[in-house]
């Protein structure tokens, strides 16, 4: 597991897509690290195995693979889900680590 001091707080509105970008289901995410986010869906229409989403703070944009990770305690759709990233290469990981410094300096952390 990741130490706090890696996570940022973000709370900003993402979209998530399986197959066609032109179908994006609306979400918020709460934290960010290099390894995972929090993610806070509106309805219970949840991605199921991988998925890709669409995170963007300022100019800077990207989309990343993802997958739901499955607590113990499942909440539902109604709780916050904890999603992790699916590199496809050390570039993926090379642009959310600037993310995360822009997150940093731009935004105060208070955890």
């Amino acid at each position: 597991m990741e130490s706090l001091e890696n996570r940022v707080l973000l709370d900003r509105p993402c979209t998530v897509f399986w197959e066609s970008p032109d179908e994006l289901i609306d979400c918020t995410i709460s934290k960010i690290s290099g390894k995972m986010a929090t993610l806070h869906f509106e309805n219970s229409n949840i991605p199921k195995g991988l998925f890709h989403i669409n995170i963007s703070f300022e100019s800077f944009n990207f989309t990343l693979r993802a997958e739901i990770l499955k607590s113990e305690l499942d909440e539902g759709w109604s709780g916050p889900q904890v999603a992790r990233f699916v590199y496809k290469s050390w570039w993926e990981k090379k642009k959310v680590n600037a993310f995360i410094k822009l997150v940093k300096k731009k935004i105060p952390q208070t955890m």
